[in-house]
């Protein structure tokens, strides 16, 4: 032991007296590693030689030097260095490599491959020598010379660098043959969720390139009709289709999935949330359609007739969002809505009291508040939730619903009650507790309570996190700048009236406040008049009042702003191209800085691309 101790300490005192001697050496090469990273490569050189020269069996320096030279294009002298290394280590296949690089870029090919294939030899064809050569040819940018050692190294291992070989094909553009290898993950584990998983992770950086993923639809098709015991081949084209947007025929593999897996009625299921989650409603439809026909004893049933119900709104969503203003198209909508409402309440009958039961009722609610202004039918609805359901998930939206409903009957005791509710609700996530403070002060700016507006703002704005900071902010500035301009409880109380609907009440008072000549208010009443206008369809009046404010307030550097307005109802609401062109290109000519200068190139584009003028 004692003799042990002994030659530990002799073997410390001696690492510690070379480390001392080497500390100069050591301290030059820090400096020669910052010289080259900083691009000073002529006195990185310098160094590296004499630290080489030096210890040249020292392997850092030895390699930094080779590596610098090669930099510099110095190909005869670095292969002096290697060869000299080699002398000591011929078996040291690194090298030999590094040797073949040299050649490779001095045109010696044939020699380069010799020495090559020399390093695979000595290394005795071990399959990770393969990787490392592979991988040097690679960082030297010789992919096809890498290629060919990849090919090679399958003399071993028939499948070895599937994902490295792939990789360079689609470098190469050869997307077949880069499918073909892909596919080979699959081929080698036949309905392995895992390696599926593992292979769409891998295609999610090519399947961008159409051309790409057009050739890989085809491949994977012509593997699958080789092979159609392979479920994975199914799952990994109706995931292809997805990407191409062809849900139609990624329905098709699902149904086969399906067929052969016999899940009950799962796998369709798993396709249509996919779907609706991706807004493919009209191809979710279908699916949810399927299992519910197909289905019915199914553990999946109820989620199915749920969905059908989710996606049905949403296809009647987007029909009412899309539609024009027309009377007989807007009451085929209605009616469509009443359908939706009729699906919902079979849901409940059918399934009372389950854990969807208040989310139906909410949405049910949400369709009478929305579409039909239905106040009363909507709050039956909302209360519903509130009474059975109160610590489920929709309770805290019915409660904003009822807020809001509560303001728009003007009744501003139940809604600061409904707001505060939403504030003591356990339930409640930070952001419907941001979103309800936000409202009160909004309430308390309504009814002319400034300061204490501004006190419940600057909580919000304490919160730092809050997506209501920013609106908080710009409410307060908009108080502070004007609180003491004796119109401002009349543009707050207009403002009331808008949030309410009550337009034409609104208009009224936003009018009042321009007719009085009051210019710290009158550019904002401006832009509301315009916007409830528009609401109220009353159009030529919009441009009358965009015409008014741009001759009265040529300099305001809201400008740009009104033009934007007046180019968009004659876009948007009047279909009048000409006239909206006029005040777009008045925009790009006069106001290259606006803040709408993309939007307006775009629409430009849009409309000289349609129509020839």
């Amino acid at each position: 032991m004692k003799r042990f101790t002994l030659f530990l300490f002799i073997s410390l005192f001696y690492n510690l007296w070379l480390f001392s001697q080497d500390q100069n050496d050591l301290s030059l090469f820090q400096l020669a590693q910052q010289y080259e990273r900083s691009g000073e490569i002529e006195q990185a050189e310098k160094i590296y030689q004499k630290l080489y020269e030096k210890n040249p069996d020292y392997f850092e320096f030895y390699d930094s030097y080779r590596k610098i030279l090669e930099y510099s294009k110095k190909y005869g002298d670095a292969t002096k260095i290697i060869l000299k290394w080699l002398e000591k280590r011929p078996s040291d296949f690194n090298q030999i490599v590094n040797l073949a690089i040299i050649k490779f870029r001095l045109g010696e090919e044939n020699l380069a491959r010799e020495k090559i294939q020399e390093a695979i030899k000595i290394a005795n064809n071990n399959i990770n020598v393969y990787r490392v050569i592979a991988a040097s040819l690679l960082e030297a940018r010789y992919y096809d010379e890498a290629l060919k050692i990849y090919y090679q190294a399958r003399s071993i291992d028939k499948n070895a660098f599937i994902i490295e070989i792939a990789y360079i094909l689609v470098f190469r553009e050869k997307y077949e043959d880069a499918m073909l290898e892909y596919l080979k993950l699959l081929d080698n584990n036949s309905n392995n969720n895992n390696q599926f998983g593992y292979l769409q992770s891998l295609l999610i950086n090519h399947i961008n390139n159409k051309n790409f993923l057009d050739i890989a639809i085809n491949v994977t098709k012509n593997k699958l009709s080789e092979n159609r015991n392979n479920l994975s081949y199914y799952y990994l084209l109706s995931w292809l289709y997805n990407e191409q947007k062809n849900y139609k025929d990624s329905f098709e593999m699902y149904l086969e999935i399906e067929r052969r897996k016999k899940s009950n009625g799962y796998e369709i299921f798993n396709f249509a949330e996919n779907a609706y989650r991706d807004k493919s409603y009209d191809i979710a439809f279908k699916a949810y359609q399927y299992i519910i026909d197909n289905f019915k004893n199914s553990g999946v049933y109820l989620l199915a007739r749920l969905g059908y119900a989710r996606v049905s709104e949403e296809l009647v969503n987007t029909l009412f969002n899309d539609s024009l203003d027309n009377n007989k198209l807007h009451t085929e909508i209605i009616s469509q809505y009443s359908r939706i409402i009729k699906i919902y309440e079979d849901f409940l009958k059918e399934f009372p009291n389950n854990q969807y039961s208040s989310e139906v009722e909410y949405r049910i609610g949400d369709i009478f508040l929305k579409r039909f202004d239905d106040l009363d039918k909507a709050s039956t609805y909302f209360n519903n939730v509130l009474k059975k359901y109160y610590l489920q998930n929709y309770s805290v939206n019915s409660l904003i619903k009822l807020a809001e409903i509560a303001f728009q009957k003007n009744n501003l005791n139940e809604t600061y009650s409904k707001y505060n509710e939403i504030l003591n609700h356990q339930n409640a996530s930070n952001d419907q507790k941001e979103y309800a403070k936000f409202k009160i002060a909004e309430l308390l700016y309504f009814e002319g309570k400034y300061d204490s507006s501004i006190k419940v703002l600057n909580e919000i704005t304490n919160n730092l996190s809050s997506d209501y900071t920013n609106d908080a902010l710009i409410l307060i500035n908009f108080i502070q700048n004007n609180q003491s301009n004796k119109l401002l409880t009349v543009f707050s109380e207009a403002e009331k009236y808008e949030s309410q609907k009550k337009l034409p009440e609104a208009l009224e008072l936003f009018k009042s406040i321009v007719e009085s000549g009051n210019s710290s208010l009158s550019e904002d009443a401006f832009f509301k008049i315009i916007s409830i206008q528009r609401k109220l369809k009353l159009f030529t009046e919009a441009l009358k009042t965009a015409n008014k404010f741009i001759n009265n307030y040529p300099e305001s550097p809201l400008i740009d702003k009104m033009l934007f307005q007046c180019a968009q109802i004659y876009y948007k609401d009047l279909n009048d191209i000409k006239n909206a062109l006029t005040y777009y290109e008045k925009i790009l000519v006069e106001y290259p800085n606006s803040i709408y200068i993309n939007e307006v190139r775009k629409i430009v584009r849009e409309i000289k691309g349609d129509i020839n003028f």
